[in-house]
């Protein structure tokens, strides 16, 4: 395999892959480290493969170790390119894990420097003299700026990123780039000779990210967004014919399941059109998981029974802030941090999921939120996925290897038009 990709989470480790599949490369997704013999076993059916390690949330000293072995994986394998995926809108704390995540790769692979590119014009996501900016609108200014996991106070990447890690960080100015790919490998190179290790790359437009990425294309590693991802086809893999899941998806049984855990704006607008557009709705609530007086078995039940009849099912965490604000609190009460607070919400979410496909299957499943779908995955013990094709940009169908019967769809919450839900439903 000549790419791969190290993901901090599950959706973003999808939204990356789209990116290769859309343009013809094979690529199969791990939700957890494989073994590097299998892995070059691979080889002969796919061109990359994209490591989930679900190094987003946690302790920056495990979402070191996470990385470290992903990365050391894909290197073991022969993987001649290496991509760190981290979210569009650089989603982490002061505290890491981004730079945690890129110093374990750097040190794996003894590089010098890699950019830092998390701009996806596609979705409005843009880097300007090292400010990031969503819809013209400065991060920190953003909805981003409530996050319940990672609040992105300062949209200032280079100062963010600087505090997550003792590498240098410095930005390389939209002029610099387009002046063109042979005058930006020069300034690279001043940058590298400066020992400056991470280069937070400005770019507003996708032909911003083609200069960098082939500026870049001798380099062992890069980070960025899917946005950076979406430039490696046309240098590694030129002129691939499209690929194609007809006969696949022709032979999905009937029923869908959307498990909804994200709260973003993007997914309540979302879980209001499905439930208004034929789904049955079915709501978690999640103070009382914290509380553990949430009926997981009547909500599976109720699933199981829609399910059967080859019905539309939502099964939604997200009743706003106010709902989020509830949960954390109640998860305050009994000494959990928000973060473990949304772990035992995503975990409940998982459960009614597991619980409700083992008796009722249904040809659809998709998860929204990067937390969520780390759960699901984990409890329906998919190990592998075979990337398909998107139904909207960043957001592909997959094939689990374990369940060829299934297309499971895992989406950012941020990501998808206000009817996603329904074309998902009419794959």
């Amino acid at each position: 395999m000549r790419f791969g990709i190290v993901a901090d989470d599950q959706t973003g480790a999808t939204d990356a892959a789209s990116m290769l599949t859309e343009r013809g490369v094979r690529t199969i997704f791990f939700l957890q480290p494989p073994d590097p013999s299998h892995l070059r076993e691979l080889s002969g059916r796919y061109d990359a493969a994209v490591v989930g390690t679900c190094a987003r949330h946690g302790a920056p000293d495990a979402a070191f170790r996470r990385s470290y072995v992903a990365t050391e994986i894909l290197a073991q394998a022969n993987v001649e390119k290496i991509q760190v995926k981290y979210c569009s809108t650089f989603d982490s704390t002061s505290e890491g894990n981004i730079g945690q995540s890129l110093d374990a790769a750097m040190e794996v692979l003894r590089a010098k420097a890699t950019v830092v590119v998390p701009a996806l014009p596609v979705h409005g996501r843009t880097t300007y003299c090292g400010y990031h900016f969503v819809h013209g609108q400065l991060l920190s200014e953003s909805p981003l700026r409530d996050h319940p996991l990672n609040p992105m106070t300062d949209s200032n990447l280079v100062r963010w990123l600087q505090q997550q890690t003792e590498r240098a960080v410095a930005n390389v100015g939209l002029s610099e780039i387009r002046r063109g790919t042979e005058a930006l490998r020069s300034v690279l190179q001043r940058e590298i000779e400066r020992d400056r290790a991470y280069l937070v790359m400005d770019a507003i437009a996708q032909s911003d990210l083609s200069i960098i990425a082939e500026a870049t294309a001798d380099w062992p590693l890069l980070s960025g967004g899917s946005g950076i991802t979406a430039e490696i086809p046309p240098i590694l893999f030129p002129s691939r014919p499209p690929l194609s899941f007809e006969e696949r998806r022709s032979r999905l049984p009937k029923a869908t399941l959307v498990v909804a855990g994200s709260c973003s704006r993007a997914t309540r607008a979302q879980n209001d059109f499905a439930t208004r557009n034929g789904f049955e709705t079915l709501s978690l609530d999640g103070a009382a998981v914290v509380r553990e007086e949430c009926e997981l078995d009547a909500l599976i039940g109720q699933a199981r029974q829609f399910l059967a009849a080859g019905e539309k099912v939502l099964l939604s965490s997200s009743t706003g802030p106010g709902g989020v604000a509830l949960a954390q609190q109640a998860g305050k009460e009994r000494g959990l941090s928000n973060a473990e607070t949304g772990d035992r919400i995503a975990t409940a979410m998982a459960a009614v999921c597991a619980g409700a496909l083992e008796a009722a299957p249904a040809g659809r499943l998709l998860v929204s939120g990067g937390e969520t779908a780390s759960a699901v995955c984990d409890a329906l013990g998919m190990d592998a996925l075979e990337v398909g094709l998107p139904i909207e940009p960043g957001v592909p169908y997959c094939f689990p290897e374990s369940r060829p019967d299934l297309a499971v769809v895992l989406k950012s919450g941020n990501f998808g038009s206000e009817d996603f839900y329904l074309r998902v439903a009419g794959l």
